[in-house]
């Protein structure tokens, strides 16, 4: 008789991070450990910007059919070609913020020199700044936009605007609307 020996590699400790929990519309880098190689799959179509990295960025995507927390999972396989697998769930907060600061300086000093609306859960938005004459001084829809404290390229002086914002959020979908003031310091 022969002996033979057969030596059997341990699976592999593939872990995914943490579970975790983002407002609707942001994004998440996932991240796996102790492999050399991943596949990722889960959630929806196109919600992950690679299924073959260690560290792909998450976008869930939430309408009417993909109002859920998503899975997403990773098998990973190490140096031996064995494989493991985890998984990670993404909760979805569907709490909606939008945060307008009251008061800016853009005075060049790098701080609060521009205004920047905040917003969390937000599909959308438009978001207006008035002048004590009703005119229209700024104006966005863009989650980036900032105001510098200019109108047509002018500097505006030390004065109270008035803003409007009208949002619509992910989860209902039904508009909000705010209005304030906001002071321009100088």
């Amino acid at each position: 008789t022969t002996a033979v020996e057969v030596r059997v590699n341990p699976l592999p400790l593939i872990t995914a991070m943490l579970d975790t929990t983002i407002f609707l519309g942001d994004q998440v880098k996932l991240k796996a450990f102790a492999g050399v190689s991943y596949i990722w799959s889960g959630g929806y179509e196109d919600e992950l910007s690679c299924s073959d990295c260690a560290e792909p960025i998450a976008i869930p995507i939430f309408n009417s059919k993909n109002r859920d927390n998503r899975v997403y999972y990773v098998i990973g396989t190490d140096s031996n070609n064995c494989h493991n697998m985890d998984s990670v769930i993404i909760s979805l907060n569907p709490r909606v913020v939008i945060f307008v600061p009251t008061a800016f300086s853009p005075n060049g000093d790098g701080y609060n020199d521009v205004l920047k609306v905040e917003t969390k859960g937000i599909e959308r938005f438009e978001f207006e700044v008035y002048d004590r004459y009703g005119r229209t001084v700024f104006e966005t829809r863009d989650f980036d936009g900032e105001w510098d404290g200019t109108y047509e390229g002018e500097l505006l002086g030390k004065d109270v605007f008035m803003f409007r914002i009208t949002a619509k959020p992910f989860k209902s979908g039904i508009p909000i609307e705010q209005a304030g003031q906001i002071s321009l310091i100088r």
